[in-house]
């Protein structure tokens, strides 16, 4: 769920609400009243105890991320009427243009603009898409001083209206990019003759000429800005001093909002390695706050100045992990943001783990030890393939004698989520990648006991019950290709804490 919400995030999403969970009789049999078409959030899931936490990283993101405004210096125009001119994927001629299937609408029936934006993505230029109204009223008015260009990548069909909004707006000072070529024609067949003749005497009007000897890019100078003609987007971002965000070389993704006279940057590593280095920002500032939405974390952030007067921050970002920048125009007092190098990762050394099911069904399993932690539905005990629930991991182990600032709890690999006890004291959640949790302040020397609550998801439970034949549905429930639903046939999920869990020492470091 947290990948999901990463990338709405990412894409300007900011408003997250729960969809199609039904309200279920505290009396109703297991597992309530579900509907098919949501995750089922409700009581009986057990998730559910993990659940706030969920809520809480939702509602940090977005406490900055519906802050102020979009902050990109690029609009990208989405030639709806060109998707409505094709019938591939089409129902009646009705295009769907959702969210989890944009390959078919967007990538096959729009390909340059799909192109376009995967061009501008990569290579970090902030972008927000355009329709016609929004272009035609945006040059009404005054036009947004943020934005730089417009991108118009392989337009068949245009709007005579719309084209004389772009030219409004180059008028105004933005450059109009027309990726290829110009549209070609009017959309649609009332009057089309003449409003092809108009869209055309318009394009014809302009004078173009080679843009400073650049091959293959024609320049036509329109009021304070002006429209430019080229195969490359990128050449043709340059040419129009469109700023890109350098971050996306390291990796690392970026949403970017301005809140009055401060940047916000919500960034994600969505790679499977580490960032520890400089961060290069597309903006100047004296300083930068960053927040940890995971773990509720903030401090002011080590930066420094390129040789162009842009700010670079110290970033450390694990690995499927977020975090937020704050830029500041001037320097504040504050709480430094903590820096750290992490030692090598330590097996626990423990005499092994005492395992009690505490709550969930269909029953609760026996207690069992063992010294090799696994999920907990190997094996050929149906009583655990077919359990859903919480069980309580237990165990000892001396704290190590190296020295350090500090001391990180890794749980390895958890099948679903975690709370982690030390020595009685609640340490935290667990309940997304990476399960590691700071353990320092309730770890004492010589012998400490360790007691992680690991909850599975309802799938293993779901399947035993249609497996026995058990009448579960109370309403409409379907799959996702509107069949029968039926999980008999669903292999066990792995299930429980499978590790393997350490220890990581870390050093407070000096950027």
């Amino acid at each position: 769920m947290r990948v999901a919400l990463e990338n709405y995030f990412l894409s300007g999403v900011n408003h997250v609400f729960y969809h199609g969970i039904p309200y279920s009789p505290a009396e109703a049999p297991f597992p309530g009243w579900l509907f098919y078409a949501s995750t089922h959030f409700g009581e009986s899931n057990s998730f559910a105890e993990h659940l706030p936490n969920l809520h809480r990283f939702i509602a940090r993101c977005q406490s900055f991320l519906q802050a102020g405004e979009p902050d990109n210096p690029v609009l990208l125009y989405l030639p709806i009427y060109d998707l409505w001119a094709v019938d591939r994927g089409s129902s009646d001629l009705l295009q769907f243009a959702t969210v989890h299937n944009a390959d078919h609408w967007l990538k096959t029936n729009l390909a340059p603009t799909y192109a376009a934006s995967r061009r501008l993505w990569d290579e970090g230029f902030g972008f927000d898409y355009v329709s016609d109204r929004a272009l035609v009223e945006m040059a009404k008015g005054r036009p947004a001083a943020r934005y730089r260009a417009i991108v118009v990548a392989g337009c068949e069909r245009m709007p005579p209206a719309t084209l004389e909004a772009l030219l409004a707006l180059a008028r105004a000072g933005m450059n109009v990019l027309f990726v290829d070529r110009p549209p070609r024609t009017a959309p649609g067949w009332k009057d089309w003759q003449a409003r092809e003749r108009k869209l055309s005497a318009r394009l014809e009007e302009l004078s173009w000429t080679a843009y400073e000897g650049q091959a293959g890019i024609r320049r036509a100078r329109v009021g304070a800005g002006g429209v430019l003609v080229g195969e490359d987007l990128t050449t043709l971002l340059s040419y129009s001093g469109v700023p890109r965000e350098a971050l996306r070389d390291t990796g690392l993704e970026f949403a970017r909002r301005r809140d009055g006279d401060s940047v916000i940057y919500y960034l994600a590593n969505r790679t499977e390695q580490s960032f520890d280095d400089w961060l290069p920002l597309a903006c100047t500032g004296e300083a930068a706050i960053l927040f940890d939405p995971l773990h509720e974390a903030a401090g002011l952030a080590t930066t420094r100045k390129d040789a162009d007067g842009r700010l670079e921050v110290r970033l450390q970002l694990p690995a499927e992990q977020s975090i937020i920048a704050r830029v500041l125009p001037r320097r504040v007092a504050g709480a430094a943001w903590v820096y750290c190098r992490l030692g090598g990762p330590m097996p626990l050394q423990t005499a092994g783990w005492r395992v009690q099911f505490t709550t969930g069904g269909p029953a609760l399993p026996p207690d069992w030890t063992t010294l090799e932690l696994k999920s907990w539905t190997e094996g050929s005990d149906a009583a655990m393939r077919d359990f859903s629930g919480t069980a309580r991991y237990e165990t000892a182990f001396v704290a190590p004698a190296t020295p350090a600032d500090g001391w990180m709890l890794d749980l390895g690999e958890v099948c679903d989520s975690a709370r982690v006890y030390l020595n009685g004291q609640r340490v935290g959640d667990l309940w997304c990648k990476p399960f590691r949790i700071e353990l320092s302040p309730h770890l004492r020397p010589g012998e400490n006991r360790l007691t992680i609550e690991v909850a599975n998801l309802l799938a293993n439970r779901i399947a035993a019950m249609d497996r026995a034949g058990v009448a579960w549905r109370k309403f409409f429930f379907v799959n996702i290709n509107y069949r029968p639903f039926d999980a008999a046939d669903w292999p066990p999920r792995p299930s429980g804490l499978l590790g393997p869990v350490s220890l990581i020492p870390y050093m407070r470091a000096t950027p």
